[in-house]
């Protein structure tokens, strides 16, 4: 089988990052790919063969909808079936610029209300990991406690996620449990006016904190590979999350990957995970009683062991070859 894939052109994406280790869990299983950017699509949609299929990596903020909508109607007259990987999704919009444009739109999750025809879900994948180091190495190499609990936030360093209300939350909720250790991994998204706002503006609350020093902030963006060694180092994960979305949390597939434990509000931008199966989910968007949930989990050791054998098995329903072999289903239909 032979696809073409039309990636997010920005780096330091999260859509580019995802679609790139899709296409190394499709090449796995026997695809071929030939890989264009959303920069050059008219070139991706013209290469594809009647009966091809074009898999476009989708994101509204990447794209002009009438170019992306007029070469995809394009393509389908010629016979390329047209596949969206929907990294977000918004019924209206996509009945104004997308009708008739697009074979299959895949959906990471259920309870989007009203669905173009073609829609399927298949969850968004986390990546295929296993450490290379034991945790006390990697503790050693991240400039982490070695016997501390360590809770870890990973996710690129955007305002909306409130990160320097988190920080001091969680700051406030160690204060009398001296056991506890935060890391905060918020690299610099391509987009990085959010990032230079809120940085110092976390660092100056891990200054003049009285347990500041027990909070590690890093910024650089990792590899794929390292990025993974965070979430594997720590004993806990917890991604705040203060509103509902029109998409879901790439950041928490990092814990998914490592089989970490992990704590989410209760937002629908973590609603592709399953139950309570591998995560404790915080029926509010209020920051301190979030912040004091992840505390609480953290020193429970009965309850992280409980959770961490439930991503064991959240693992194996969503890591990207398992996810990848559900797309190839969906490519030979369409193409059938």
């Amino acid at each position: 089988m032979k696809i073409t894939v039309i990636h997010s052109p920005q780096e330091k994406c999260g859509v580019r990052e995802y679609g790139m280790q899709l296409d190394r869990s499709f090449r796995a299983q026997g695809v071929e790919i030939e890989e264009h950017t959303l920069a050059n699509m008219q070139a991706g949609f013209d290469s594809a063969p009647s009966g091809g299929v074009v898999l476009v990596h989708f994101e509204a903020g990447l794209v002009y909808p009438a170019q992306l909508g007029g070469f995809a109607r394009s393509a389908r007259g010629r016979g390329v079936k047209v596949v969206f990987c929907c990294h977000w999704y918004d019924y209206d919009h996509m009945r104004e610029h997308y009708w008739n444009a697009v074979d299959r739109f895949v959906l990471h999750r259920d309870g989007y209300g009203n669905l173009m025809p073609g829609s399927v879900v298949i969850p968004l994948g986390c990546p295929v990991y296993e450490p290379n180091a034991g945790r006390t190495a990697l503790r050693a190499k991240l400039g982490l406690p070695a016997k501390a609990t360590v809770m870890t936030t990973i996710g690129f360093l955007a305002r909306w996620k409130r990160l320097p209300e988190v920080a001091l939350a969680m700051l406030n909720s160690i204060a009398n449990h001296p056991d506890l250790f935060i890391h905060f991994h918020t690299p610099w998204p391509y987009y990085n006016e959010d990032a230079k706002q809120d940085e110092p503006i976390i660092r100056d609350i891990i200054e003049h904190h009285e347990h500041g020093k027990r909070l590690k902030f890093s910024t650089e963006f990792l590899p794929e590979k390292d990025a993974l060694d965070v979430a594997f180092a720590s004993d806990l994960g917890f991604v705040f999350h203060p509103f509902h979305t029109h998409s879901v949390s790439a950041a928490t597939k990092q814990f998914v990957s490592a089989r970490r434990p992990l704590v989410v509000t209760n937002s629908s931008h973590a609603n592709d995970l399953r139950g309570n199966v591998g995560i404790h989910r915080v029926d509010t968007f209020d920051v301190w009683a979030f912040a004091r949930a992840v505390v609480e989990i953290a020193l429970d050791k009965t309850r992280l062991e409980v959770l961490q054998q439930g991503m064991v098995e959240e693992y194996k329903r969503l890591n990207m070859n398992e996810v990848a072999r559900q797309y190839i289903e969906l490519f030979k239909e369409v193409a059938a």
